[in-house]
């Protein structure tokens, strides 16, 4: 909505051009805009002017030892909000109100008087349920000054619900002043052309007034930024091989930013995911205040982020994803790898890329954990790393048996733009995230892509196993084993090799070069789990912040208590403790345990690998 010259008249000199293509007239313009256009209805809100201050219609919450108070300003110009204590999160202190009906499709506009002073000024306005699982309907970002500044949001609701709720969130920021006044939302609000608009002079329509635009209108914006940004690609990719002759394969950017039918117009499609990127409650990037949930992804229920990215795959094109990480501290980081690339074999994509190996220029051995995203010294993430690539880049976990392609048009892909921004997946056209680990997914794009033929199953079962009801991962192939999550001492199967794991854990065992664990070769056993620098500081319960106290050298890793048998006898077996540059340290004992024979891993053993050698 801010963008300056010239770039503001560099988009509206193409949009005006291509708006005079599209329409003949002015008269056309208006016949085609001035569709459905709806005035603005009643007032839905009570006491939108806070005469009666809090507890009848307003509520000021305040979560998490977030401390704030609200009074009716003394010259009556609305409600004063102060800020005395900061929450972890921007959410903890928030000004709502209740018991609203909302209906998907219908048109709102949401207008206010605002300003803020002694902080932070930006506020998130949204539209949710009132209850769980409190879904967001709507929002959208208002930026306040200390002078006072009408707002205007007009908006549809993603899902109707007849008990909803207006919120104005993101307000926990110590030492901040808020005001507000003359809150209205009134159903309608949508127009096609507004007073002085004309064919060849109308403005670039602004992301905040989006949403009081006619479908027809809203539709020919996205459709000329659709347009737009198709000319860029593929005017870029003819421009570099056929010029220039690149003759290297050609990526754009990640799908999210731009949409996948786009994407696919080159060479290679790609994506970005984070497990829970850190989150800023006041200044973006602020190295002191920030906060990073520490939970595991494994077997989450809704999958975490893994179905997100299955679901942006393209039939036909080359998937990888350049960006993947789970940021530290995350007590859980060791899953990163081992799960993404699990995923990526049963899922068949082309490459995975961790971000990042480091951001410093030099102190390449600083033997410490200090910042979210670097894993050259963060031995959760590296220590796991082989395990990983066999399970990816050499093919033990395999393809899914089925694969699921879905038609998604490009006019389907601005429909959906319209609706729900750039970042929607495969799920709004039906797919459910639990299937991301049943089968692979994938679209097909085109203008009018054909219905697909149904992808018979192969036969073979998967592999990879995500176990929601216990909270874990397993992988169970001839040449890689792993069980990530918590363990409670009780042996799980993986084929014919068992594990018993005390905690939460990532176990991964790889047959190095055997072609399965019965036969002569070296394996490699990884046991990984919650690894911090020396001195790191936890600045809540939650333990979801260090703030600046990242810690000094050297990294301590935990030592993961657990029990491998294996379908080997005992005399065909030798193990030994590895060191940090994976050599043989002290050899460990192995003893009978049925037809097999049984290692016992442990913290006395200081490390985080091992080796079994299977004798002929």
């Amino acid at each position: 909505d801010p963008m300056p010259e010239p770039y503001r008249a560099a988009l509206e000199t193409p949009w005006n051009r291509w708006l005079q293509t599209r329409y003949a007239s002015q008269a056309a313009l208006e016949k085609a805009w001035n569709v459905a256009v709806e005035p603005l209805g009643g007032e839905l809100l009570r006491d939108g002017a806070f005469g009666q201050g809090l507890g009848s219609a307003w509520f000021l919450e305040q979560h998490e030892g977030a401390k704030a108070s609200a009074t009716v300003a003394k010259d009556g110009n609305g409600l004063r909000v102060q800020v005395e204590k900061q929450g972890r999160e921007g959410w903890h202190v928030q000004l709502s109100q209740s018991k609203i009906a909302f209906t998907q499709g219908q048109s709102y506009t949401l207008a206010f008087r605002a300003k803020a002073t002694g902080g932070r000024g930006r506020v998130i306005v949204g539209a949710s349920q009132a209850h769980a699982p409190w879904k967001q309907l709507w929002s959208a970002t208002a930026v306040l000054t200390p002078e006072w500044k009408d707002y205007s949001f007009a908006f549809q609701p993603s899902a109707g619900d007849d008990n909803a709720r207006i919120v104005f969130s993101n307000l926990s920021a110590a030492g901040t002043d808020f005001g507000f006044a003359n809150v209205s939302l009134r159903t309608g609000g949508r127009f096609g052309l507004q007073e002085g608009e004309r064919l060849g002079a109308v403005p670039i329509f602004k992301k905040s007034g989006y949403g009081a635009r006619t479908e027809p209108a809203q539709h020919d914006w996205m459709r000329f930024l659709w347009e737009t940004e198709d000319g860029y690609w593929t005017g870029m990719q003819r421009f570099l091989k056929e010029e220039i002759k690149t003759r290297s394969l050609l990526v754009g950017t990640a799908v999210g930013y731009s949409l996948a039918p786009l994407q696919a117009k080159l060479d290679v499609v790609d994506s970005h995911a984070y497990w829970q990127h850190p989150h800023f409650p006041g200044k973006s990037w602020d190295p002191a205040n920030w906060t990073v949930r520490n939970v595991s992804m494994a077997g989450d229920a809704d999958g975490g982020i893994l179905p997100e990215l299955a679901f942006r795959r393209v039939e036909g094109k080359p998937y990888i994803c350049t960006e993947y990480n789970t940021p530290a501290p995350n007590s859980y980081a060791a899953e990163t790898f081992l799960l993404s690339n699990a995923f990526a074999g049963f899922q068949d994509w082309d490459g995975v890329f961790a971000f990042a190996y480091s951001h410093r220029s030099d102190d390449w051995d600083s033997r410490r954990i200090s910042n979210f995203f670097d894993i050259d010294q963060n031995p959760s993430k590296l220590a796991t790393l082989p395990a990983a690539v066999a399970m990816f880049v050499r093919g033990d976990v395999a393809k899914a048996p089925v694969t699921k392609t879905v038609p998604v048009s490009w006019e389907q892909a601005i429909e959906r733009c319209m609706r729900e921004g750039s970042w929607w997946n495969l799920e709004a056209f039906g797919l459910k995230k639990t299937e991301a680990f049943t089968l692979a997914a994938q679209m097909r794009t085109g203008e009018s892509p054909a219905a697909p033929e149904p992808s018979a199953a192969t036969g073979t079962a998967s592999p990879f196993s995500w176990d929601s009801a216990h909270a874990r991962v397993t992988v169970n192939s001839p040449r890689s084993k792993a069980f990530v999550g918590p363990g409670t001492g009780e042996a799980v199967a993986l084929g014919d090799v068992t594990v018993a794991v005390q905690g939460w854990a990532a176990l991964a065992l790889t047959a190095m070069d055997g072609r399965d664990f019965h036969t002569p070769g070296r394996l490699l056993i990884t046991a990984v789990g919650s690894v911090e620098s020396t001195g790191m500081r936890w600045k809540n319960a939650e333990k979801n912040t260090v703030g600046q106290d990242w810690g000094t050298a050297p990294t301590v890793a935990e030592g993961i208590t657990a029990r491998v048998t294996l379908p080997v006898p005992a005399s065909r077996l030798k193990a030994w403790a590895l060191d940090e540059r994976g050599q043989r340290g002290k050899e460990i004992g192995i003893r009978p345990e049925g037809a097999g024979a049984a290692l016992d891993l442990g913290p006395e053993h200081r490390t985080l690998w091992y080796e079994v050698e299977i004798r002929p």
